[in-house]
């Protein structure tokens, strides 16, 4: 018997709505699914921070005929005395869709009344998902949710695509103009790319090849194996504390842990404001040695590999000098500033402002010259743009350049991360 898949794709919700989302699509589709009276075997859903889905297996291909008992007024209303129907229990059988032949007069402890069976033919599944699934989605709760562009339609954030496949062909619908079909989209920096989908099983093995992992609990467990192997390196205890490990699991796609330090001047601080700004605000594992003494290191999970945050600092040096200040004032960073470089590997990186989202705490050790005091780059060759807008570039570089500084923090206060970034003075 065939199966169902559904994929509802967008920009990265809360971390907190990820559950809530799979938890209303599995009681929804069962429930409609049973009003319907299609038989399926089981439903599971899950999700991403981009995307949410849910699979039902064993489903029928044609929803049943069904046969409905319907009770209607008395039946010193609905027949006359000769026992033939009135005016008002022929309206009232026309207006139920009753088969006339099945019309009588049955008892009931009020009394006689007229009663007779609807038939219904079955339709099929694929033409009652085309109705059922739309509904679904815009039904979705959320504790807020938004429009955009011209669209009436809301959700946790912008919808890119629909993937809605039962039995190998698309389930056609239309949302706010967002058109259904059978592609996926793979992680957003290292395959941000459209995929085409056959089936539940081979959703997953795309997935997986594009670097993302579609399993809340299967990215909790990567966590925890790679904060183990860091321990195990570093003889360092990390407190992987559940809440939080379910907060960075829906987060990201592919979880890459990674120790960063902050400098030891901050351990003067009481211990519970370190752990609470980290684990709060930063959503980073506090790090104790053996004894259980705080000490300045802390486990982050980033949503991409180290090649590629070394790739994305290779990528701000090599426009420094050119118009990246311009592209970041405006909170841009395209492709076509990717293709000026003479680099192949990097032509081949898509970039964009809300790409490097999930890297904004790492501080990449990248002394930029256009954000340096010590810049050998001559002034003249800084443009208007770049001059007026120095304070914003400072700010914005902070969104791409956060990695393991080793010397440089987010625990710090962030006038202290400007004082050490800070711009050219102005001419």
């Amino acid at each position: 018997m065939p199966d169902f898949l559904l994929e509802i794709g967008s920009e990265e919700i809360p971390a907190g709505f990820i559950q809530g989302t799979s938890e209303y699509l599995v009681k929804e589709f069962t429930k409609k699914l049973t009003e319907e009276g299609v038989p399926f075997s089981s439903v599971e859903s899950d999700g991403t921070p981009r995307r949410s889905y849910i699979h039902i297996t064993g489903l029928s291909e044609k929803q049943p005929d069904r046969e409905e008992v319907i009770m209607g007024p008395p039946a010193s209303v609905a027949f006359d005395a000769e026992g033939k129907l009135t005016k008002a229990g022929e309206g009232f059988a026309k207006s139920k869709g009753l088969d006339f032949g099945t019309l009588k007069k049955e008892t009931t402890e009020k009394g006689e009344y007229l009663s007779g069976v609807k038939k219904t033919k079955g339709v099929d599944t694929t033409e009652l998902f085309e109705t059922l699934v739309p509904n679904i989605i815009k039904g979705i709760p959320f504790k807020k949710s938004m429009k955009w562009g011209d669209g009436t339609f809301r959700y946790a954030r912008p919808i890119h695509w629909f993937l809605a496949i039962f039995g190998g062909k698309v389930i056609n619908f239309e949302i706010d103009g967002i058109k259904s079909g059978n592609t996926t989209m793979g992680h957003r920096i290292h395959f941000n790319t459209e995929f085409p989908v056959k089936d539940f099983t081979d959703y997953m093995t795309v997935l997986e090849k594009a670097r993302v992992i579609v399993s809340t609990e299967a990215r909790r467990e990567l966590v925890k194996k790679q904060v183990a192997d860091i321990e195990k390196e570093t003889g360092y205890k990390v407190d992987l504390d559940e809440g939080l490990l379910d907060t960075v699991a829906g987060l990201v796609e592919y979880p890459v842990s990674l120790m960063g330090e902050f400098e030891e001047k901050y351990l003067s601080l009481p211990a519970d404001v370190l752990i609470t700004s980290m684990k709060n605000h930063q959503k980073y594992f506090y790090v104790t040695d053996k004894s259980g003494k705080l000490v300045n290191r802390f486990i982050g999970v980033s949503n991409t590999t180290r090649k590629t945050l070394l790739l994305l600092k290779r990528v701000m040096q090599g426009f420094c000098a050119q118009d990246l200040p311009t592209r970041l004032s405006s909170g841009r960073m395209t492709r076509s500033i990717l293709l000026k470089s003479t680099s192949k590997s990097l032509k081949k990186l898509h970039i964009r402002r809300n790409s490097a989202l999930h890297m904004r705490r790492w501080n990449v050790s990248a002394n930029l010259p256009c954000f340096s005091q010590n810049s050998s780059h001559p002034p003249q060759k800084r443009t208007q743009t770049a001059r007026h807008s120095s304070a914003k570039l400072t700010f914005s570089a902070l969104w791409f350049m956060s990695f393991q500084n080793c010397r440089v923090s987010w625990a710090e206060p962030m006038r202290d991360c400007r004082a050490k970034m800070k711009p050219l003075p102005l001419p």
